[in-house]
C-alpha cells in the first residue's frame, strides 16, 4: 500500500455535515425517532475514517476501518429476537422493514426494524461520501449521492422548507470542494469512471426509482389534504379524496358511549362561481374559551349534555385544531391558538397540531324531536347567524335548483325541520349514487353552483356534493346553513383511559357534513352522504313519548356548533370502499412534479453560484489588466492557475511561478510578459507601465486545463488575496 498524505479535519467535518443535513428532509417522510442515532452514527464513521487516515497513512485503510465499523453498528444494534436462528431474524429485519415502508404512509412512525435499516443505510451513505470526497479528492461527485437523498423526500411529499434544509447542505458542500481542493491532485481515469458511475446511479436512484416506489405503493396524499397528516382544509380537493389514506392522525377518549365528530373549519360562504369559502371571523385569545352552549328558549327548555374529550398523539400538520361538536373551552394546548367563537372552532397561522396533547369540555343541547318540529321558519337574521348563511337572490333564481327542491319534497314542508329531514332522506335515497370518480370524469368535481347543479343531474357524487346540495338547497327554501370539514367518529381501540374509552381516529376518516339552523335551537348537524351514518339510529335526540320513532336520523341540535350528526359510526365511516378517501384514480404528481422542478433549479442555481461569481471577479479584473493594472493581471494570473489545480503559495517567486506554468503548458511569452511586469511593478523605480496585460491572460487561461471541480466551484474563491 501507498502512504497517503496527511487528512484535512477540516473536509472530513464537512462531509459529515453534509451527510447529516441530506438526511434531515427525510424526516418529513419519517417521524424523527430515528434521526439521532442515524446522524450520530454517520458522523462517527466519518470521523473513524479521518482518524484511519491520521494514525495509519496507508491507500485504503480508512475504508477498511469504516467498513468494520458498519459491521459492527450492524451486529451490535440489530433487533434480533432472544432466540432463534440469527439468519432468519435478519430476514425478518429486512421483512419488517419492507412492510412498514410498503404499508405505511408519510409522515409513519418507525419501528427497530426501519430504524435500524435506516442507521445502517445512513452509515453506508457517509462511507460513500468520504470516500468519494476525501480519498478520491472528488467533492463534485460525492455531493450527487447527497443531493439524491435529498430530493427523494421532494418527491413523495413536497414541501416549501426543503428549500430551506438545502442552504446548510449546500454550504457544506461548498466547504467539502474548498477544503478538498487544497490537496487536490489530478484524478486517475479510473477514480473518474468510478465517480461517473456514482454521479449516474444516484440520478436514476433520485428521478426514475423514487417516483415509480411512491406510486407502487400507493400516493402518500389522502383524505381532504396534500397527505393523511397534512390537512388542507378546502372542500373542493377531489384529487385528495380519490388517493388512498390510512394512517392513524390522533387519539380521542371521551366519557360520552361513543365517539365524537371532531370539526376542523366551517365554511359558510357561498359563490356561484366560487362555491364554498372558509369563515374568517374575529377570534378570541385560547384561554377566554367558545362560552357555554344555550338555547334561545323560543321552544323551551332544551336538555344540556356534558362532555369531556382528551386528544392526544395527533399526527396532523395543519393550522386548524381538531375539537369536538359544542366545545366550550380547551385545556393544555398552545397558548397561541386562536378561537372563532362564532363556529366554535380553533385556529392558528403559526402553528402546527403536530403533536398536541390537549383537553375538550363539551356541552351537547338534546332538544325532543317535538321541540325541532316546532322550530318556526327564520324571520330575519337572528343573532349569531350572519348574512352569508342566507341565500342570494341569484342562487335561489336557478330553475334547476328549484325543480330539486321540489323533487326532494322540501318546499312542500309545513316547517323547516321536516323541510332538512326531506333534504336529507331524498340524498340518501336510491336515487343517488355514492362515487369518487364520476364528478371528476364529468367535470363537476369542485362546489360552485354549476357543479352542483351537474352532480343534482347526475347524481353521483361523495361527501363535498352531498354536503353543497343539501346546505344550497335549504338556503333557497329560506334555511339557514354552513358546511363543516372535520373527522368522523374514530374506531374503538379497546383501551380505557380511566374511566374514558379510547378511540382512533384514521387520515381516511376526513369528512364534510352540513349544518342549518333552526330557530329557537341553533346549529344543527345534517348527514345526506350515503353511506357514512347509519340512517335507521337517530342521533341522541330524544323523542317525547307519545311520538313515533322515525327511521331518519335526527339530527343533534347546537345554537352555536355542529353536534354529533351520528350517535354511532358504522363500518362505513372509517376507511373503506365507501369513505371519502376510498381509492379511485392513480395519484396524481403533477403538482409534485411542479414542486420537483423547482427544488432541482434552486439547487442548480445554488450550485452555479460560485462560477458566476467567479466569473464575474474574472471579468473586472481583465478590464483592469486592459489598462495596465498589473496587481489585477497577477490576481487573476494566480487565480487562473489555481482553478486548473495548481498550488499558488504565497512564499514562491513570480519567476518560479512562472516556470511552473510554462511546465504545465502555458505559452512562455505570455508568462513572461505578466512575469516580468509584476518584477517591474514591485521593484523597478516608478513601477510598471501601462501596457494591455488582457491578451497573456487569455492565452494562458486557454492553455491550462480546468478540471470540472474548477469550472463549478472555482478553488481561486478560496485564495487569500
Amino acid at each position: 500500500m501507498r502512504r497517503t498524505s496527511r487528512p484535512s479535519a477540516l473536509l472530513s467535518l464537512a462531509t459529515a455535515a453534509a451527510v447529516v443535513f441530506a438526511l434531515l428532509p427525510l424526516t418529513t417522510l419519517l417521524i424523527p425517532t430515528w434521526f439521532p442515532a442515524a446522524a450520530g452514527s454517520a458522523v462517527v464513521i466519518v470521523g473513524i475514517g479521518y482518524a484511519a487516515r491520521a494514525l495509519v497513512r496507508l491507500r485504503g485503510f480508512a475504508l477498511v476501518a469504516q467498513l468494520i465499523a458498519w459491521a459492527v453498528t450492524a451486529v451490535v444494534t440489530a433487533p434480533l429476537p432472544d432466540d432463534g436462528d440469527p439468519i432468519s431474524g435478519i430476514v425478518g429485519i429486512g421483512s419488517d422493514a419492507t412492510n412498514e415502508i410498503v404499508t405505511g404512509l408519510a409522515p409513519m412512525a418507525v419501528g427497530d426494524a426501519l430504524a435500524f435499516v435506516l442507521t445502517l443505510a445512513a452509515c453506508l451513505l457517509a462511507i460513500l461520501v468520504d470516500m468519494v470526497a476525501t480519498s478520491m479528492r472528488a467533492p463534485l461527485a460525492a455531493a450527487v449521492p447527497l443531493a439524491a437523498v435529498f430530493i427523494v423526500p421532494q418527491l413523495v411529499v413536497p414541501r416549501g422548507d426543503h428549500l430551506l434544509l438545502a442552504i446548510p447542505l449546500i454550504v457544506a458542500i461548498l466547504g467539502m470542494a474548498a477544503f478538498a481542493s487544497e490537496r487536490r491532485r489530478r484524478p486517475r481515469p479510473p477514480l473518474v469512471a468510478v465517480s461517473a458511475g456514482i454521479i449516474a446511479l444516484s440520478l436514476v436512484a433520485a428521478v426514475a426509482i423514487a417516483p415509480q416506489v411512491t406510486t407502487a405503493r400507493g400516493p402518500v396524499t389522502g383524505g381532504l389534504g396534500t397527505s393523511p397528516t397534512q390537512i388542507d382544509v378546502s372542500i373542493d380537493l377531489g384529487d385528495e379524496l380519490r388517493q388512498s389514506a390510512g394512517t392513524e392522525v390522533m387519539r380521542v377518549s371521551t366519557s360520552a358511549g361513543s365517539a365524537p365528530y371532531l370539526r376542523l373549519a366551517t365554511d359558510t360562504t357561498f359563490t356561484a362561481a366560487g362555491g364554498w369559502e372558509q369563515d374568517a371571523g374575529p377570534v378570541v385569545a385560547l384561554s377566554r374559551g367558545f362560552g357555554p352552549v344555550t338555547s334561545s328558549g323560543e321552544v323551551g327548555p332544551v336538555a344540556v349534555v356534558p362532555e369531556s374529550v382528551s386528544v392526544g398523539d395527533v399526527q396532523l400538520d395543519t393550522g386548524y385544531l381538531p375539537v369536538p361538536n359544542d366545545a366550550v373551552s380547551i385545556d393544555g394546548a398552545d397558548d397561541g391558538w386562536r378561537l372563532d367563537t362564532a363556529n366554535r372552532t380553533a385556529r392558528a397561522t403559526d402553528l402546527s397540531t403536530y403533536g398536541e396533547e390537549y383537553s375538550v369540555d363539551a356541552q351537547h343541547l338534546r332538544p325532543t324531536a317535538e321541540q325541532a318540529v316546532s322550530s318556526p321558519w327564520v324571520q330575519g337574521l337572528p343573532s349569531g347567524v350572519s348574512e352569508d348563511a342566507i341565500a342570494s337572490p341569484d342562487v335561489r333564481a336557478g330553475t334547476p335548483l328549484m325543480e330539486a327542491l321540489d323533487e326532494s319534497g322540501a318546499s312542500t314542508a309545513s316547517g323547516p325541520y321536516e323541510a332538512l329531514l326531506a333534504l336529507q332522506s331524498w340524498l340518501r335515497s336510491d336515487a343517488f349514487t355514492y362515487s369518487l370518480d364520476t364528478p371528476d370524469a364529468s367535470g363537476y368535481d369542485d362546489t360552485s353552483r354549476g357543479s352542483i347543479e351537474a352532480f343534482l343531474d347526475q347524481r353521483e357524487g361523495y361527501c363535498i356534493h352531498f354536503a353543497s346540495a343539501f346546505a344550497l338547497l335549504a338556503r333557497m327554501d329560506g334555511i339557514p346553513t354552513r358546511v363543516v370539514v372535520g373527522y368522523l367518529p374514530g374506531t374503538a381501540t379497546g383501551e380505557r383511559d380511566g374511566d374514558a374509552a379510547v378511540y382512533s381516529v384514521d387520515s381516511a376518516q376526513l369528512h364534510t357534513w352540513p349544518e342549518a339552523y333552526l330557530d329557537g335551537i341553533g346549529w344543527v348537524s345534517f348527514e345526506p352522504t350515503p353511506t357514512i351514518a347509519d340512517a335507521a339510529d337517530p342521533t341522541a335526540a330524544s323523542a317525547p313519548d307519545d311520538a313515533e320513532p322515525t327511521a331518519t336520523p335526527t339530527p343533534t341540535a347546537t345554537p352555536t356548533a355542529t353536534s354529533t350528526p351520528s350517535a354511532t359510526p358504522t363500518a362505513s365511516a372509517s376507511a373503506g370502499p365507501d369513505s371519502d378517501a376510498a381509492s379511485g384514480s392513480g395519484p396524481r404528481i403533477d403538482g409534485a412534479v411542479l414542486r420537483t422542478v423547482v427544488v432541482i433549479l434552486v439547487v442548480l442555481a445554488l450550485l452555479a453560484a460560485p462560477s458566476v461569481v467567479r466569473e464575474i471577479v474574472r471579468r473586472r479584473r481583465v478590464r483592469a489588466a486592459a489598462g495596465g493594472d498589473v496587481g489585477a493581471a497577477w490576481r487573476e494570473l494566480r487565480a487562473t492557475a489555481s482553478d486548473a489545480g495548481l498550488s499558488v503559495p504565497a512564499t514562491e517567486s513570480p519567476r518560479a511561478f512562472g516556470t511552473r506554468l510554462v511546465a504545465r503548458g502555458a505559452p512562455e511569452s505570455a508568462v513572461r510578459a505578466l512575469v516580468t511586469a509584476i518584477e517591474h511593478a514591485s521593484f523597478a523605480p516608478g513601477g510598471a507601465g501601462s501596457a494591455d496585460l488582457s491578451a497573456p491572460l487569455a492565452e494562458i487561461r486557454s492553455a491550462l486545463r480546468r478540471p470540472a471541480i474548477g469550472r463549478v466551484i472555482p478553488r481561486s474563491l478560496f485564495l487569500r488575496r
